[in-house]
């Protein structure tokens, strides 16, 4: 699917790439995720003994270990964007190996609605604030390194980048978990997001291709601010209807037992 969208939609000579033969095998984009959680799930049995036999200790011990890789992994310049499998590991160990406390946290934001206030001012004029600060930059703010993490040292990452990364996502988590805790709102989440990961690329594809994004150049940034808001608005909203799910479900998930 991903070839014949990279032949019909964004027209790519492959002669140019490599051939069709190694466009066809070789990861390309978001394909990297998938190597991400098969690497992620193989470690999934070390870091739930580390949590259960030594407890708070062994997570510590664990999440130093997961962030000692992901700095390391910086040093090497990995093909296929694989420096992400590595990259963002910390944040996939911090759910298995802080699971205890964050769920200990919820219950407690659960009953003291005050809790919830706080995390969720944080959220908002914490990331509000980054989020304009972004917008405005000049030159705009398009580094990905300082933005996603997803490159080598060699390529512009830096390890202070990936500390405050690492701290900021913990964080986020964190506040997630208290904000969402009396209505169990991420709950499914993974389930509602399947057809986000999958089809992110070819929506965003197309809304530049209908020079959606071009409508805003040189307007007031509360106006390309609420017109980026709608257009993600409006794609949640397409992406989370039945059929789209039930699709991407039957796709994704078709080597899964069905009770």
């Amino acid at each position: 699917l991903m070839l014949a969208f990279r032949a019909a939609v964004l027209r790519e000579n492959f002669a140019e790439t490599g051939g069709l033969l190694a466009a066809w095998l070789l990861p390309w984009r978001h394909i990297w995720y998938l190597y991400a959680l098969i690497f992620w799930h193989l470690t999934l049995p070390v870091l739930c003994r580390l949590r259960d036999r030594l407890g708070l200790a062994g997570s510590c011990l664990g999440m130093a270990l997961a962030v000692g890789l992901a700095l390391a992994a910086g040093l090497v310049d990995w093909p296929f964007t694989l420096v992400r499998v590595f990259a963002f590991y910390p944040f996939y160990a911090c759910g298995v190996l802080l699971r205890p406390q964050l769920d200990r946290l919820a219950a407690f934001a659960a009953e003291h609605r005050p809790v919830r206030l706080v995390a969720a001012a944080g959220l908002v004029l914490g990331y509000g604030a980054y989020f304009l600060w972004v917008l405005r930059a000049d030159p705009i703010m398009d580094h990905s390194a300082e933005l996603f993490h997803d490159v080598s040292y060699a390529g512009g990452d830096r390890v202070q980048y990936r500390v405050v990364f690492y701290l900021v996502g913990i964080a986020t988590t964190a506040a997630l978990t208290v904000l969402a805790s009396r209505w169990h709102l991420l709950a499914g989440l993974g389930r509602h997001t399947l057809a986000i990961y999958l089809l992110h690329l070819p929506v965003q594809a197309l809304l530049v291709e209908l020079g959606l994004y071009d409508l805003m150049r040189g307007k007031a940034t509360i106006v390309v601010v609420l017109w980026s808001v709608l257009l993600a608005a409006v794609t949640l909203a397409v992406l989370n209807l039945s059929p789209v799910q039930r699709a991407c479900d039957t796709v994704a998930n078709c080597w899964y037992k069905r009770k």
